[in-house]
């Protein structure tokens, strides 16, 4: 078996932490208020479809500015 160098450690850790970040941005725009997964337990207030919108309003307008 080949050892991982360093780039290929650089890429997997980058995928796992963009899986993250993704799994996070889901569950914020879930309309769900307890969410159990793997053990974790978490009730929470959901956001309102205004706020939602003005989040992704606020994310097209960083995305256009790049």
């Amino acid at each position: 078996m080949d050892t991982l160098t360093e780039t290929g450690l650089i890429s997997v850790i980058g995928i796992l932490v963009a899986f993250a970040l993704k799994c996070c941005s889901q569950i914020e725009q879930s309309r769900c208020t307890t969410i159990n997964c793997w053990g974790v337990k978490c009730e929470r207030e959901v956001f309102s479809e205004k706020h939602l919108e003005r989040l992704n309003e606020e994310l097209e307008s960083e995305r256009e500015k790049v």
